[in-house]
């Protein structure tokens, strides 16, 4: 009505006489975004026009020199996106907006600053439009068309603001659900057009949509999806064109299609390739329903449009059935009949299983699919059979009550000592389960299948399980563990001693590390080198100087199991190693130092099962100053000396050269005795009386010789002389004490005896001789 509309009642001749109700751009929500993040109040304060000169009621303008003014063309708008200031990205954004259409952006501004207006009560209006750089003489002006026209709620507000993209993409029934909300007499001439557009696009729409159905009816199927075809290039979101073409180009079975869907883990793979008629992008859709059966279509996120290749839907609702349609475009519309993928349950299965056996065990290991809310296993049997009920949940409660797979199968006639059958006793085989795998105990060797089962939750709430993955894993022959492993020393070289390894080859290693603890699963080509020790008499002989740690490996073809582990250490011996016996059960040590050891350990003990023997750890400075003698008593001994052993625990190996022998404590006696015969009153005989003395047993006794030599110097050898009498040590250790006669005058008188001991056992007996006149026969 004259007088009353927005321009007349402003007196501007050239201003619009509606007032827009939407700003009918596509991006509009994107380009309020970047100015709320921004912290623009709204678009106009991007240009530059404040503090208080931009125009907006008779075209955007803003100052220009003292009293000027200059509208907002490109140019203006190319020189903000190319200067300095924090608005430019924005004006960038601008600058497209106003090449596509001049008449967009005062559109914006004008629909923004109303809105503003109308935030805030009638009261406060001029003030918030002074403060938002609005010039002075259009206050009033604009305060009045934040009266005039019809304020928008927020339900409404969303649906003004999105009018431009539905628009741009054609999409019809999303057009006309969103003009439904606004208001039919808000006096906005271009959404009044838009309504009339609409409405009339989606009358050729319907009778297109009968066309098809009739030409399909008839069974032209050329002639139906062409008219669908026309029908969804109209309506680009018109489900049932879309559905049509669906149905009538999906792929028969068991052909491949041109749009191929495959399962993954987190996602569903869409991969096809350009056709020779398409121009090159693409609008890929989802088809699916709703948790209330109904069907719905959805853009899939990132590819409307986007280029052929491959797509990844991470957004496909679990638990549901959908198929994927790639719709070919050409300047934003439809270009063509789709491509269609088969239908696809998005049940995803679990990713990369790998199995590992052990003994009697295998493991199983996996990546879980997102949103899985259980994984179940069942155990199919060696004989690739399923056994009830051989299923447990990944799920459910961990701890040791993990139930036993129970076999329904059961051997049947098995009597003596049959052998075992293929499946073993039902209270045998165990499975372990988490989350990210499974463990399953007491398995005969052979191949083993499972079968993997990922569990959804629908949209509709119903629990759906997925085909289910099978593998197969073989479990087998593993040795028996080596349980124990002993050392002990055995002269200069250890031997070792180990319990289990039965049927196996139990190998001796040294670890280059950590050694693995006992029980763990090995493969024979990761064990290092036997131990190399050269052998004395079935025993090993270390290297000395050194400490080892000897672990027992048990081995049966390509797998290992670690064992027990024991240490050895092979100390220096001290050089020089001498022994001398003392009187009163002493015995007189001496060695040579070893350069640079603080420590040597001499040690003692009786041979032949004899008690007695210690032990003594003696300082370089102790030795040097006062030697070393040691209370061995009168029986042979074993003395060892060698450094001290630095670690604790280990089995202490003494090479041989640290040795000595030191015989039992035995002495030889010899004197004259001169007797008188009884017989026929003639002079006495001179016999030679010699005695063992030997407290610690008699042991090896060397020959006894007596020799004579003229004079009264006694005979320095046995050899400077000669000799009366012998009597074999053998004699002497039977007897103890053994007397024989002197022959008469073996060399001229007087003349001087001495005894002498022979043989390799002479150094090991003293030999206590009586004084020197003695001797001497005259």
């Amino acid at each position: 009505m004259a007088g009353q509309e927005f321009g007349h009642h402003l007196g501007l001749p050239r201003a619009l006489s509606g007032l827009p109700l939407s700003p009918l751009v596509p991006g509009y929500g994107s380009l309020a975004a970047a100015q709320q993040a921004a912290g623009l109040r709204h678009l106009g304060e991007v240009l530059g026009a404040s503090p208080a000169g931009l125009r907006v009621l008779d075209g955007l303008f803003v100052p220009s020199g003292p009293w000027g003014r200059r509208r907002v063309d490109g140019l203006y708008l190319d020189g903000l996106a190319h200067g300095p200031g924090p608005g430019a990205p924005l004006a960038r954004r601008l600058a497209e907006l106003h090449r596509r259409d001049p008449q967009a952006l005062r559109r914006v501004v004008l629909y923004q600053l109303i809105g503003l207006l109308q935030d805030h009560p009638a009261s406060q209006r001029p003030r918030i439009a002074a403060e938002s750089g609005v010039h002075a003489d259009e206050i009033d002006g604009l305060v009045a068309a934040a009266r005039l026209r019809p304020a928008l709620d927020r339900r409404r507000r969303d649906a003004a603001e999105s009018l431009g993209d539905a628009l741009e993409r054609r999409k019809l029934h999303r057009l006309r659900s969103l003009l439904d909300r606004l208001p039919t007499g808000g006096g906005d001439p271009a959404l009044a057009a838009l309504r009339s557009d609409v409405a009339e696009q989606m009358g050729l729409v319907e009778d297109l949509l009968r066309t098809a159905r009739r030409a399909e009816e008839q069974g032209d199927q050329d002639g139906a999806s062409g008219a669908y075809l026309q029908a969804l290039c109209g309506a680009a979101d018109d489900r049932r064109a879309l559905r049509a073409l669906v149905r009538l180009h999906r792929p028969e079975s068991g052909h491949r299609p041109l749009l191929r869907a495959e399962l993954r883990p987190d996602h569903v793979e869409v991969s096809w390739q350009d056709r020779h008629d398409v121009p090159g992008e693409w609008r890929l859709l989802r088809l699916y329903r709703t948790e209330r059966g109904r069907p719905a279509v959805r853009s899939v996120p990132g590819a409307d449009p986007t280029a052929a290749g491959t797509v990844r839907d991470k957004d496909a609702p679990l638990g549901s059935g959908v198929r994927y349609a790639a719709l070919p475009l050409r300047d934003g519309r439809v270009a063509g009949p789709p491509l269609v993928s088969h239908r696809l349950l998005v049940t995803p299965e679990v990713g990369r299983p790998v199995l590992t056996d052990g003994p009697a065990r295998i493991h199983c290991s996996w990546q879980r699919p997102t949103g899985a809310i259980d994984v179940t296993v069942e155990h199919m049997g060696p004989d690739k059979s399923p056994h009830r009920p051989a299923q447990q949940s990944a799920d459910a409660p961990k701890g040791p009550d993990a139930a036993a797979i129970r076999h329904a199968r059961k051997p049947t006639g098995a009597t003596g000592n049959t052998a075992a059958p293929a499946v073993p006793d039902n209270a045998a085989i165990r499975l372990v389960r988490r989350p990210d795998g499974f463990t399953v105990t007491g398995l005969p060797a052979g191949p083993h299948s499972f079968r993997i089962v990922c569990h959804y939750r629908a949209l509709d709430g119903s629990r759906v399980a997925s085909p289910g993955l099978r593998v197969t894993g073989t479990v087998h022959a593993w040795p028996e563990p080596v349980r124990s492993l002993d050392a002990r020393a055995d002269g200069g070289a250890v031997r070792f001693e180990w319990g289990g390894g039965q049927g196996a080859e139990v190998r001796l290693v040294v670890w280059p590390g950590q050694a693995p603890a006992p029980g763990t699963e090995l493969r024979a080509r990761e064990l290092p080198a036997a131990l190399d020790w050269p052998e004395k008499a079935g025993a090993l002989c270390p290297p000395p100087g050194t400490y080892t740690e000897v672990a027992a490996v048990a081995v049966l073809g390509a797998r290992a199991l670690a064992g027990p582990a024991v240490g050895v250490e092979a100390v220096h011996a001290a050089p020089g190693l001498t022994v001398e016996r003392l009187p009163d059960g002493q015995a007189r040590i001496m060695l040579d130092w070893p350069e640079g050891v603080g420590h040597v350990v001499v040690g003692w003990a009786g041979l032949d099962g004899a008690e007695g023997g210690g032990e003594r750890i003696l300082t370089a400075h102790a030795y040097r100053r006062g030697g070393l003698r040691l209370p061995v008593g009168p029986g042979a001994v074993r003395i060892r000396a060698a450094t001290v052993p630095r670690v604790p625990g280990a089995v202490v190996v003494v090479p041989d050269a640290a040795e000595a022998l030191l015989p039992s404590d035995a002495a030889i006696r010899y004197q004259l005795v001169r007797t008188q015969r009884r017989f026929l009153g003639r002079g006495g005989r001179t016999l030679l009386r010699v005695t063992l003395a030997a407290p610690g047993g008699p042991g090896d006794v060397p020959e006894f010789v007596c020799v004579a030599r003229s004079g009264t110097l006694r005979p320095r050898s046995p050899a400077d002389g000669t000799t009366v009498l012998r009597i074999p040590g053998p004699d002497l250790a039977r007897h103890g004490t053994v007397e024989q006669e002197l022959p008469t005058s073996p060399c001229p008188a007087p003349y001087t005896l001495r005894g002498f001991l022979l043989g390799e056992h002479a150094t090991s007996v003293r030999l206590e001789e009586p004084p020197l006149a003695s001797l001497v026969v005259r």
